[in-house]
């Protein structure tokens, strides 16, 4: 999972929705009845048929077609790694790098502000690209612009709704 992602609201949400219905899967009835029907599955004839027909190695593991491309992958890894790392030793002191970087590295709370303030410079310069052009239509603008505030906002309040009783509630449910 690239770094960014991984101190995500959204990630972390489904995170803890995926480790709640784990945890109730693991006592439900359900998951019984699911043993038993297993069980009764493996010494039904379909299951063995099946079993025979999935069970068997795949025959495109022996073709040549799948060996050559094995082998151009293997002689064109080489040239790509080496400038890989030659892109790595240039851009290693760049300013720009070295700001994605903090922006992956930072908490919610940061990655709230800089998206709110990279949709405010887009909305501004998508409003007067739309001024230069002639058109009336502003709403496009609008639209980023205050969803840009909002994502300010909430970058700027992220202590005060990390603390808030909703949000804990909404923790303790999804945790529960």
């Amino acid at each position: 999972m690239p770094g960014f992602l991984k101190g995500s609201i959204i990630i972390g949400l489904f995170a803890a929705v995926f480790r709640t219905l784990k945890t109730s899967y693991g006592t439900s009835r359900l998951k019984g009845f699911v043993k038993a029907s297993v069980c009764c599955f493996k010494d039904c004839i379909i299951y063995r048929l099946c079993s025979k027909y999935f069970n068997k190695p795949y025959y495109f593991e022996y073709s040549l077609t799948l060996r050559f491309i094995k082998w151009v992958v293997a002689i064109v890894d080489i040239p790509m790694s080496l400038i890989g790392r030659f892109v790595k030793y240039i851009t290693g002191g760049s300013e720009a790098v070295l700001a994605v970087n903090a922006v992956a590295e930072t908490g919610a709370e940061g990655k709230l502000k800089i998206t709110g303030a990279i949709g405010v410079f887009i909305s501004l310069g998508f409003g007067v690209g739309l001024l230069i052009k002639g058109s009336g239509v502003f709403i496009a603008p609008w639209v980023i612009l205050v969803i840009s505030l909002v994502f300010i906002g909430c970058g700027k309040g992220y202590n005060f709704i990390k603390n808030s009783l909703i949000y804990r509630f909404i923790v303790w449910l999804v945790k529960a």
